[in-house]
């Protein structure tokens, strides 16, 4: 491996462990090479209780909880797998666009808090309907767009793995998952119902070209 190849391993390896380490709150284990697709696959493995499974991260890496991930089959960690790979592969220029959009949805959630406490501090609230409609306008853009996004893993997971066998993982892992009310919410507003994904699968196949 030449060197710059090894420096920008090095650099990932590092920042991806940081991730882990500031955002799972979780000590980072060595790098494992998973060999559950057709190519061996990386991923840096931890362990937590929390309900995630595996994460691409923004350094064009993945993440895999060892502590969810080992009570998986292998047709589930499959799907996992598969659907990380997705968002790990995606376009350069779309990677840099939904960054930008999550920075622009965090932008819209502080405009969002300060129109509520100028609200609460007396302010006019016709003053505020402009900055609250730029606030939600920002945040449900990258919202519809993390949809989308979610949509797609999915999908290629699903092409990958066939209509049977991706219901079948995605019911395994939805018994695994964290049922709260406020999950329940927000998987309902940012991924698309699995069942959505195989009818998306289907209209494609059927206009497909021959």
């Amino acid at each position: 491996m030449p060197n710059s190849e090894k420096i920008i391993a090095w650099i990932q390896a590092f920042l991806t462990q940081s991730f882990i380490r500031l955002f799972k709150r979780s000590k980072p284990e060595e790098k494992e090479e998973l060999s559950l697709l057709d190519e061996p696959t990386t991923v840096y493995p931890f362990r937590s209780d929390r309900a995630l499974f595996g994460q691409a991260t923004p350094f064009d890496t993945i993440i895999w909880n060892k502590t969810r991930t080992e009570k998986l089959s292998k047709k589930a960690k499959r799907l996992v797998l598969h659907h990380e790979c997705s968002h790990r592969d995606r376009n350069p220029i779309y990677k840099g666009v939904f960054l930008g959009m999550a920075v622009s949805f965090a932008a819209g959630c502080l405009l969002l808090l300060k129109a509520v406490l100028a609200l609460l501090l007396g302010a006019s609230l016709h003053n505020l309907m402009q900055p609250t409609a730029v606030a939600f306008t920002m945040m449900g853009t990258f919202l519809v767009l993390f949809r989308i996004e979610e949509t797609i893993a999915d999908y290629h997971a699903l092409c990958e793995l066939g209509e049977e066998g991706f219901i079948d993982a995605y019911e395994e892992i939805a018994l695994m998952s964290d049922n709260s009310l406020r999950n329940q919410i927000m998987g309902k507003l940012l991924y698309t119902h699995p069942e959505d994904t195989v009818r998306i699968y289907r209209l494609r196949q059927r206009f497909a070209p021959s």
